[in-house]
């Protein structure tokens, strides 16, 4: 039994899919094998981040024929040089060698790997900085551990399924106290933002697209697109204050529309940026209230609404008046005040985490070049 790992299963120095159902076909067709402690490294884009260090014993394994397996030589401390090979400045250096190469996608090869230089201090330091490096990492893994924990106890525990869905509490039946109302009549801010005519500009003031409304936690940064400071103090809307729901407005395939939302906080992704014309920002008096909006658009109801809205225009997307015409609990029903009350510290936490994530990264990529150029003692 064998398990083929493709490029789209391994993303940033992790695994995505290493449990899916086996493949005893795949044996005798590649030839690809890897163990523990090598590193796998996407020919393609090398700027996508598709690589992974591997953890595990991987006796049932096999790596893709765009996967190269890369394994470290004795002298060489394995993690030291999966930290140097997914260094912004290492990406960097492959990302324009793979441009340079003609072909339908930005590739690199072995040789060209191999020939990238890159300083290498003696074995003993090498493993001092991995500890250093290692412990931020093992932060940002129990950061992600903990998220997981924390989205768990607001969604596997099915809160809001059971209260908003199953009425479980109130005997199976939605009690008939409970007061709806279209989203016209409560008191919100719906707006988009927008781009200047030139498009993106390479440095300045984030600009979050629609591709980056990927689900609660969700963010590339490898995609982050910027606008100018003088651009960004002259939009009249489109800031991202904090718990703002960020809906997908308009794009995909003709007839095919796909909702989607998050909502961003606590300096994350960044501590400022804008929308722009391609996401709409709904945004109540109430964080609580907003948090409950992501889980309540969520459902059937709202999702085939919004799917069939979307999917009838020539560009697939959604208006102001499609939102503005749902009809939803009102803010002042207990059961909602009672359901945000619970559920805003979790959000709180998982962006507080996500917010310190990207800050030890920034620290740990910062570390690296200073700690091997001997900048920093270690």
């Amino acid at each position: 039994m064998v398990v083929l790992i493709n490029t789209s299963d391994v993303l940033d120095g992790k695994f995505l899919n290493r449990e899916r159902v086996p493949n005893k076909d795949l044996k005798g067709q590649f030839k690809k094998t890897f163990k523990r402690d090598d590193i796998l490294y996407s020919e393609i884009r090398p700027a996508n981040k598709r690589f992974a260090y591997v953890d595990f014993d991987a006796i049932e394994y096999i790596a893709s024929t765009k996967l190269m397996v890369l394994r470290a030589k004795p002298n060489v401390n394995p993690l030291f040089l999966y930290h140097i090979l997914k260094s912004e400045d290492t990406l960097e250096k492959l990302q324009m060698l793979a441009e340079s190469r003609s072909g339908t996608f930005p590739q690199i090869t072995y040789s060209e790997m191999a020939n990238v230089s890159v300083l290498l201090p003696d074995r003993a330091t090498q493993d001092k900085v991995v500890a250093i490096l290692s412990s931020l990492d093992d932060k940002i893994e129990n950061n992600n551990r903990i998220n997981r924990n924390l989205e768990a106890q607001a969604q596997a525990q099915a809160l809001f399924k059971s209260w908003f869905v199953d009425f479980e509490p109130f005997g199976g039946t939605m009690p008939e106290d409970w007061k709806f109302d279209d989203i016209s009549n409560i008191p919100h801010v719906l707006e988009t933002g927008r781009r200047p005519k030139g498009g993106a500009v390479e440095s300045g003031v984030p600009s979050i697209g629609a591709e980056h409304i990927k689900g609660m936690g969700t963010y590339d940064f490898s995609k982050t697109k910027y606008i100018t400071e003088d651009y960004a103090r002259s939009m009249k809307s489109g800031k991202i204050n904090g718990y703002e729901l960020l809906i997908y407005k308009d794009g995909g395939k003709p007839g095919y529309f796909i909702p989607n939302f998050t909502i961003y906080g606590e300096g994350y992704p960044f501590e400022e940026c804008y929308i722009n014309e391609h996401v709409l920002k709904l945004d109540f008096p109430s964080k609580a209230y907003n948090i409950f909006c992501y889980f309540y658009f969520q459902t059937p109801e709202v999702m085939n609404y919004l799917n069939a809205q979307g999917g009838k225009a020539a560009i697939p997307g959604i208006n102001k008046s499609d939102i503005d015409n749902i009809n939803i609990l009102t803010p002042d029903n207990n059961t909602v005040v009672e359901f945000g009350e619970i559920v805003l510290p979790y959000f709180t936490s998982i962006l507080q985490n996500l917010a310190e994530n990207k800050r030890l990264a920034t620290l740990r990529d910062t570390l690296l070049p200073k700690l091997m150029k001997g900048e920093i003692e270690v």
